[in-house]
Parts: C-alpha cells; structure tokens; sequence
C-alpha cells in the first residue's frame, strides 16, 4: 500500500474510532485524504466577508481563554453527540490544537456526509503565532 493509502486507511479508521468512542482519537496526521487551509488565507476570506463557519473542536475551557473571531464551540470529546450543529451547507473550516484532532473531526464528518469542510492548518496554535485576531480570553 502506498503512503497516501495508508494515510486515507487510517483517517478512516481514526473516524470511525471517534465516532464509537468516548474518548477524541489524537493517533493520526492524514495529510493526504484531509484538505486543508492555511491561517493567512482563512484570515483573507474573514476580512472579504466570506462565509466561513469555523468550529473550535478544543475543550471549552480552551474556547474561553481565545478563539477565532465568530468560532463556534463542538469539543472533538462532544462531535459525535453534536454533530447536527455542524452546518452542511457553506464552507466550515475545522481547527484544534493539533493536526491529528483536526483530522480525526473531519474523517468523522466525512464519514456522515459531510463534505463543505477543510482543516486549519497548524491548527489554534498556528493561528495565534501569526499574531491573527483572537476572541475571548482575558
């Protein structure tokens, strides 16, 4: 099997482990199933007004001390019990504190039908490193 083999066979597993687990699955980084954007060009389409719904996938704690302007809070712990909040229409940009939760999210919504979505690059910390607008927090 070749590399981008393996990484879709274990995106599709780390998805479906999330979707009959309690626990989030952090063991993969699909880089080749899972599209991805990155922060500068998210940050362009925010300030064009484009309509973007990004989803905080972070414990909320987390989403409390700082978010993307307008992110909206589904714990990856929580995605399968929320899943409809997700919107199936328009374009949702999934982030987290790391590549694999990000990955894990968007095989399990893929795996559901799903299919407006793209993964932030560098997640919530590449965000903030680049000095990007944060909500919340102290």
């Amino acid at each position: 099997m070749s590399p981008r083999g393996a990484a879709g066979a274990a995106a599709l597993v780390a998805g479906l482990a999330f979707l009959y687990s309690p626990a989030p699955a952090r063991a993969v980084h699909a880089v080749g199933s899972v599209e991805t954007i990155a922060a500068d060009d998210l940050e362009a389409l925010r300030r064009a007004g484009a309509p973007v719904v990004a989803i905080d996938l972070r414990p909320a704690e987390a989403y409390r001390r700082g978010h993307l302007p307008g992110a909206r809070s589904i714990p990856l712990r929580e995605l399968s019990t929320r899943i409809a909040e997700v919107p199936a229409a328009g374009r949702v940009v999934l982030y987290a504190d790391t590549p694999e939760e990000g990955s894990a999210a968007f095989a399990a919504l893929r795996l559901r039908g799903h299919r407006n979505m793209t993964v932030l690059e560098d997640g919530f910390p590449g965000w903030s490193r680049r000095g990007l607008p944060v909500e919340g927090g102290p």
